[in-house]
């Protein structure tokens, strides 16, 4: 994929000179961005579900035992 100058000499739109454009990558950069918290949100509960089951014994545990 070209990047920098050859990617803006393929698509003059992408130089962010016009307001569309700019907002259009602030859209992309959310996005992206929402995409990557998303997955870590996603791996963080498929990973308290797989050990949610431990982490909830543990739990009682400490609260019978406290």
């Amino acid at each position: 994929m070209p990047t920098g100058p050859e990617r803006a000499a393929e698509h003059p739109h992408r130089s962010g000179s016009t307001p569309l454009c700019f907002l259009h990558g602030l859209v992309t950069t959310a996005h992206a961005a929402f995409v990557v918290v998303g997955a870590g949100l996603l791996l963080i509960v498929i990973d308290a579900g797989v050990h949610g089951q431990a982490a909830a014994m543990g739990a009682i545990a400490v609260v019978l035992l406290g």
